[in-house]
Parts: C-alpha cells; sequence; structure tokens
C-alpha cells in the first residue's frame, strides 16, 4: 500500500481526490523539477502545437474505390506498419485531420498502456491514423527531437501518466499533454538532439527501403491465379485430404500458388531452416534488473515493444527460450486473418531477448541468407500458405511440422542483404534512441536528486 499527506491547497488546485493522482511520481516529480534553479523549464503547449482530431466515423472503401491506408493506433510503433483498413477518400468526411505529417509527434492517450510515443517520418504519412492519438509539432528541429527523447525517458513516462482520468479506461487529453513541463538541460540539449535525429533518420531510410525491397522482392514471384468465387466451393479428393477437414487448407489459391513456386525452384522450408516452438513454463516476471526482456509475437513486429516485461531465471533455462541472431521469429498462435505469421529478423539489439512460448522460431541452416529467409516468409505468396495451415478451435495456430511443407521462393541473395541492412539499421537506430534517452534521464536525474 502507498500512503501519502497530501495539503489541502494541493487538492483544491488540481480538483483530484482520487489516491492513485496523488500518490503517482509524477507529483514528486513536478514538485522536485519545479525547484529547479539550473535548468530552463518550458510547458510543452507554449512551444508545441498540441493537437488532437475530433471522433469520425470510419467509412470504409469499396473495391476500386479510391482508398487512404488507416492505422490503428498502436499500429505506429511497429518496424513496417501495414494497413489496418482502407477508408474512402472521396466519403470519409474531413480526412485530411487523419492524415499523418512526416515530423509530427504521436502520443498514445488511452488504455492500460498509454504513454510510449513515436515520432511520424515520410512512411507513415501515407497512412490515415486514428483520432485516438495526440498529436505533437514542434517547428524547431533540436527542440522537436530533444522533447521526443525526454518523453521517452522514465521520468518523461511519469509525467504523461501522472493526469490519468478515465473510469473504465485510462485517458489523457490534449491539455494535460500541453501542460507538461519539459526540462531544458542545455549542456545536453544538441549531443541528446542530435542522437535522436540521427536514430530517426536511420530508421525511416531502413523502413522505406524494407519496404520497397519486400515489394520488389513479391512482385518477382508467381502470382495466384484469378478463379471463381470461393463461395461456389470446390472438390478435394478424400487422398489429397492429409487428415485435414478444413477449407482453408485446401484453397485452390494455395495449391496454385504452391504450385507455381515449385515450377521457379522454390524449395520446402524445413530443407533451409529449422523450426520450433518451445513448450509452456511457469511465469516469474520481475523489474527489469533481475531478468531479460521477454517478448510476444505482436511485440516482435515493434521497434518499441509496448508493456514489454522481463522474466527470472527460474521460470525456465533461458537457452531454450533466447532469440539468436539472424534468426526469423513471428507470432503463430492468433487469427489467421491478421498478425499471426508476419515475420521480423532478429538483429544485434534482440539478439539475447526472449520469446514466449506463442512464438514460432525459424533458423536458417547454414549458409542459408536469413534476410532472403525473412523475405520469403514476408512475401504474399508464402503467407497464404503460412495461414493456410493454421488450424484451432479457438485460435489459429501454426506447427513447425506443417511449416516445413510451406513452399519458399528461389533463394535471393543480392535482395537478401539489402533486408538485412534494413534490419541492422534498425538495431543501430534503436541504440543510438536508447543512448539518447540514458543521458537525458541521468542529467534530470542527478540535478533533482537533492530536491526529491
Amino acid at each position: 500500500m502507498i500512503v501519502t499527506s497530501t495539503k489541502a491547497g494541493e487538492l483544491l488546485n488540481s480538483s483530484r481526490l482520487d489516491a492513485r493522482y496523488h500518490t503517482a511520481p509524477a507529483v514528486m516529480i513536478r514538485n522536485a523539477l519545479a525547484g529547479l534553479t539550473d535548468v530552463e523549464l518550458r510547458t510543452l503547449g507554449d512551444y508545441a502545437n498540441v493537437r488532437a482530431p475530433a471522433r469520425f466515423k470510419r467509412t470504409y472503401a469499396a473495391d476500386g474505390e479510391e482508398f487512404v491506408s488507416y492505422l490503428r493506433p498502436y499500429d505506429v510503433f511497429d518496424y513496417l506498419p501495414f494497413e489496418a483498413d482502407r477508408l474512402s477518400r472521396a466519403r470519409t468526411e474531413n480526412l485530411d485531420d487523419y492524415l499523418i505529417k512526416a515530423g509530427d509527434l504521436l502520443q498514445s492517450c488511452s488504455g492500460r498502456n498509454l504513454g510510449p510515443l513515436t515520432i511520424a517520418d515520410d512512411h507513415l504519412a501515407k497512412f490515415a491514423l486514428s483520432h485516438d492519438m495526440v498529436r505533437v509539432s514542434i517547428d524547431n528541429l533540436a527542440d522537436r527531437f530533444y522533447t521526443l527523447a525526454f518523453l521517452r525517458t522514465p521520468t518523461g513516462q511519469h509525467l504523461l501518466r501522472g493526469d490519468l482520468s478515465g473510469s473504465v479506461i485510462d485517458h489523457i487529453t490534449v491539455d494535460q499533454v500541453a501542460a507538461i513541463s519539459v526540462p531544458f538541460v542545455r549542456s545536453r540539449h544538441r549531443e541528446v538532439s542530435d542522437l535522436m535525429r540521427h536514430a530517426t533518420e536511420l530508421r525511416e531510410r531502413a523502413r522505406i527501403q524494407l519496404d520497397q525491397v519486400t515489394r520488389d522482392f513479391a512482385d518477382a514471384l508467381p502470382k495466384p491465379a484469378v478463379r471463381e468465387r470461393r463461395s461456389a466451393g470446390w472438390a478435394v479428393s478424400a487422398a489429397k485430404l492429409n487428415g485435414r477437414l478444413d477449407a482453408a487448407f485446401h484453397d485452390p489459391a494455395v495449391a496454385d500458388i504452391r504450385a507455381a513456386l515449385q515450377e521457379t525452384g522454390g524449395v520446402r522450408a524445413r530443407e533451409v531452416a529449422e523450426s520450433f516452438i518451445p513448450g509452456r513454463y511457469r511465469r516469474y516476471y520481475v523489474e527489469a534488473e533481475h531478468g531479460r526482456p521477454i517478448v510476444s509475437g505482436r511485440q516482435l513486429l515493434q521497434s518499441l515493444p509496448i508493456n514489454l516485461r522481463h522474466i527470472a531465471a527460474r521460470s525456465f533455462d533461458y537457452s531454450v527460450y533466447e532469440l539468436t541472431e539472424g534468426m526469423i521469429a513471428f507470432g503463430a498462435e492468433g487469427r489467421a486473418e491478421e498478425r499471426i505469421a508476419q515475420p521480423a529478423l532478429i538483429a544485434s539489439d534482440r539478439a539475447g531477448w526472449l520469446a514466449n512460448n506463442h512464438v514460432m522460431r525459424v533458423q536458417p541452416k547454414p549458409g542459408i541468407n536469413p534476410g532472403w529467409l525473412y523475405l520469403a516468409f514476408a512475401a504474399p505468396q508464402v503467407q497464404m500458405q503460412v495461414k493456410a495451415c493454421s488450424a484451432g478451435s479457438v485460435v489459429d495456430a501454426v506447427n513447425p511440422s506443417d511449416l516445413g511443407e510451406v513452399i519458399l521462393p528461389p533463394v535471393d541473395n543480392a535482395l537478401g542483404d539489402v533486408a538485412t541492412k534494413c534490419w541492422d539499421d534498425f538495431a543501430e537506430a534503436t541504440k543510438a534512441e536508447s543512448r539518447a534517452i540514458e543521458i537525458l534521464e541521468a542529467e534530470i536525474t542527478a540535478a533533482t536528486q537533492v530536491i526529491r
């Protein structure tokens, strides 16, 4: 139990009676920052345009209609976001208000994991975004990247979460975000800003290039043949059922693409990689300093893993669940029509992290290009096969033995090397960001230590 005392004047000024507000770390942090004399304290709303569009009715595009690709709030944290839906350009009211603008900070503002933020780049600017995310525009580039770093520090995150409201779902408003006090440590301003800018630009280039090389790779492969509507049905001989009665597994379009890939020199997944999922385990979650980070299939796709947990060594043998550099990993359970089987390539920044027992590991055999293997599993022609082989009464799940029979495209080492370089750049961007955040947090902690 957390117990604290609060003055009547503070209750009056805050207009809050809930204990969570008055016992939050943000109260102590705000008081400590207010007492600093050698740090410039600026309210975010004084130098930034903080806004959020009104709620809107999503009007989805019909077949053949001009559209804008749409993202849900937490999609913006993915390495390579892809559309969740398509909005009608002509029939969606005030659509321009929801288009992402490159350079804006995108701040999550609702949900149990609210607080994380990112910066929009030219790749994200191709999408429209839900109203449920605050946009922060800062004209001064140095201040923009410095502010991004500060709001990503533990101190900044405490301030963002220090004024939560909502009876069911936690929420912060535009006014609450605009009221946050940002301490400008001038001795570190340039260094922190430059590191965050370098990380942002490196990730942007890698994201755009990976998106393009993934498209180029898929475009060079055979396309599924156009058939009659699936509702018309199809016939499968008993000899070809292979113990499966689910329709998706026997979809003729899947059989067509398998045959087409084989004709072009495709190989079975088991010939080039070992696929496996470790067993269930008892979970003992701990603070970061007492364990290792462990990710889910969804978090594998995020450059900033949301709600990252750490797990103690007594939960299991770390070596069994460890991710290694060059490994392909993806969520093996979920819904076949959604993110199941979307792959990530493990780079140096996540080598040694752990993944749970719902994540498929695909370890390239010696001599196999990991970048090519990533592109192969990311290609729609392979995604079709993996999703079709998933099965389950409640959630769809991919079995390693079924995955081994998936037909992959012919090896392309040239494009594979490009894909590997993109993931290496993602890793370098993450390291630069982490360094900037650590520098700034250390300075703020040292400056406020005497006051706290």
